[in-house]
């Protein structure tokens, strides 16, 4: 029993923890990531890889861990990640500029670094920070690939949208009192990504459900009211109106996919009290928040609906001076960047003062994700992020298309394709294309605890499709 647990599940356990520690900090940006905890309990997974790797049925502890060796060797998402992370580390260890005032431009402006010719950051710290997360999710990746089973990964999957809704229930409670910044958050979500944060687990625990319940597990109905509902609760509170329209329609479609996925292992009556309870929850709580709390943030944002054209006309006004700024600044830098929060610190620089007054919410960020992130690491760290990426991308293509051979070739109609895989890669790959889509409007990828789930997700996705 004690081998079970450490070879099957005690990594895993350290991956999760590890996550959480991305989720229980200060609802900010990258700047409230925990420096030290982080980088710990990332060495331990590593170290947990090459001791207590999963042991299949024929193996022994010699042969798994020869095998986890093996594998990781051909892994080109290891040294994508490496390289990765050496990029980071190079910012890291040669930053540390200061302000200087250019006497001859009559500008200010900061100093240069230690090696001109390497890449830098402003601010070591910060460059710290971005560094052990990433290291992070290079360790999450390869232990995921190479060391853990697929029932771990379910487990996984399965807790860490519960957990989420536990955290969207904890900010629920501190906030409706006025308990700060929770109260701000829910007054001004545009400043974070919470909302993006729980409309992500909550579209992930959709498949979560769907799994437990078609495999009869009894935590069933904790993974629907923790999982689905109250993320739901936290997007409702947290969103800004773009991303709450978003992920409403997105959960939408998944629970009618849940209708198409549970009708063959469920009874139709089962599914019928399913949708009416669901109804009624989801009825209850917009009641609460529009006529019990008539000045909540949720009234609030369904105010903005009558003028949804105002809305989207301040949006791009604001985003299009953030996108011409962010291209002002890569000039600057092309092809490593200004660094981690490289475009906050240099955005004074090539603002006046009537486009700063009218992106005073947010100053560090570009409402682009991709363009930040071209603005902050320059060509050659989008590219080395480009190609890790796409590490991840090319097996779970691979796996979903030996699924739908499969799947022609045992005569069955192409639409169906959707039931007989794993719910899990369903709204992975929704909540995935989600966030994506959102992160050309905002930053959601800022919200450390939304970047880590990510990467999560994308990488346990391939290991529910068939491999041959």
């Amino acid at each position: 029993m004690l081998q079970k647990v450490l070879t099957k599940h005690w990594l895993v356990v350290s991956i999760g923890v590890t996550v959480l520690l991305t989720w229980f900090v200060s609802p900010g940006r990258v700047s409230s990531v925990a420096v030290a905890p982080l980088l710990w309990l990332s060495l331990l997974s590593a170290e947990l890889y090459l001791l207590l790797p999963a042991v299949r049925t024929d193996e022994n502890f010699s042969a798994a861990r020869t095998r986890a060796l093996k594998s990781l060797s051909k892994d080109p998402f290891l040294y994508a990640g490496v390289l990765m992370v050496g990029f980071l580390c190079v910012q890291w260890l040669n930053g540390g500029c200061v302000p200087e005032y250019d006497v001859n431009a009559g500008v200010w402006n900061y100093s240069r670094p230690a090696v001109s010719w390497l890449p830098f950051s402003i601010d070591r710290g910060d460059a710290l920070r971005v560094f052990n997360l990433m290291a992070a999710c290079v360790v999450f990746g390869l232990c995921l690939r190479h060391a853990v089973g697929k029932q771990s990964k379910r487990y996984l999957l399965q807790w860490l949208s519960s957990i989420s809704g536990v955290l969207a229930l904890g900010m629920l409670w501190k906030g409706f009192p006025g308990v700060a910044p929770y109260a701000e958050l829910m007054r001004g979500p545009a400043s974070s990504s919470l909302g993006s944060f729980f409309g992500f687990w909550m579209v992930v625990g959709f498949g979560a459900f769907a799994d437990s319940a078609t495999h009869k597990k009894r935590a069933s109905v904790i993974i629907y009211f923790l999982g689905i509902i109250c993320n739901f609760s936290g997007l409702l509170y947290f969103a800004p109106l773009p991303s709450l329209i978003l992920y409403a329609v997105a959960g939408l479609l998944m629970l009618i996919y849940l209708g198409a996925c549970l009708s063959a292992s469920i009874s139709k009556t089962y599914f019928i009290k399913f949708l009416m309870v669901t109804a009624i929850i989801i009825a209850s709580v917009l009641a609460l928040s529009v006529v019990v709390l008539p000045q909540s943030a949720v009234t609030d944002k369904l105010g903005m609906t009558a003028d949804l054209s105002g809305y989207w006309e301040n949006l791009w006004v604001t985003k299009d001076i953030r996108s011409q700024a962010a291209m002002e600044i890569w000039k600057g830098g092309m092809w490593f960047g200004k660094g981690v929060e490289g475009y906050q610190h240099y955005l004074g620089t090539v603002l006046n003062d009537k486009s700063w007054n009218l992106i005073r919410l947010n100053q560090g960020l570009v409402y682009n994700d991709g363009l930040q992130m071209l603005c902050e690491f320059g060509l050659l760290g989008v590219s080395i992020f480009s190609v890790l990426m796409l590490t991840m991308i090319i097996p779970l293509c691979h796996h979903a298309r030996i699924a739908w051979v499969q799947h022609l070739r045992e005569g069955q109609a192409g639409w169906s394709y959707l039931q007989h895989i794993s719910p899990f890669v369903v709204t992975g790959v929704t909540a995935t294309l989600c966030c994506l889509g959102e992160s050309f409007v905002s930053s959601p990828y800022r919200l450390p605890g939304l970047f880590v789930s990510v990467f999560i997700v994308m990488l346990t996705m391939p290991s529910f499709l068939p491999s041959k």
